[in-house]
């Protein structure tokens, strides 16, 4: 009796037609690349959009080095190093647009050898303007300056990436302190 019912459900038209489907493969490649393609379009997004980070921070990198070359070579009382530090940089990283903005985060503005400070022999540190060379000649014991610095910080926003994801940072920030005394 079980053979008759099955070849009676086979005789149906309708089951017949699912067999013949199940059993064919030809659209199955179609279907695997339709649900394919768009994961492998969201990481090639991702992709692309961290390889420009990486690249956009070499390039501050870069910048940021040759601010600080600039820096080791100016001569404050002589000079706006400050404005040569910063347009060495924006010329740098003119590739990454407008939006670079450079600071000198522990000098004082306004000082006569601003960007620069100094570091003291009590390890306390100053704004250059006391470590004018007429100083260090006349200075005594912990009161003398050990070493002058410029500190450079470049700090670039970035643009809308391709694909906004919670991951990428919205900017590029790079410090780097180089020793001029």
């Amino acid at each position: 009796m079980k053979r008759a019912i099955d070849r009676h459900v086979l005789s149906r038209p309708l089951f017949r037609r699912l067999l013949r489907l199940r059993r064919c493969d030809s659209g199955a490649s179609a279907a695997e690349f339709a649900i394919l393609v768009p994961v492998l379009g969201v990481l090639l997004t991702g992709t692309i959009d961290f390889a420009q980070l990486g690249n956009q921070g070499l390039i501050l990198d870069a910048a940021v080095r040759a601010g600080a070359g600039y820096a080791i070579s100016c001569a404050p009382e002589l000079y706006d190093c400050a404005g040569g530090i910063t347009s060495t940089i924006r010329n740098y990283a003119s590739s990454l647009g407008s939006s670079v903005a450079v600071t000198f985060p522990n000098a004082t503005a306004g000082t006569p050898w601003y960007p620069e400070y100094c570091t003291w022999d009590n390890a306390t540190s100053t704004a250059l303007s006391s470590c004018d060379p007429s100083v260090v000649t006349t200075c005594s014991g912990a009161q003398c300056p050990m070493h002058g610095y410029v500190q450079v910080q470049a700090v670039w926003t970035l643009p809308a990436p391709l694909l906004p994801l919670s991951l990428m940072p919205t900017s590029l920030t790079r410090t780097l302190t180089v020793r001029i005394l």
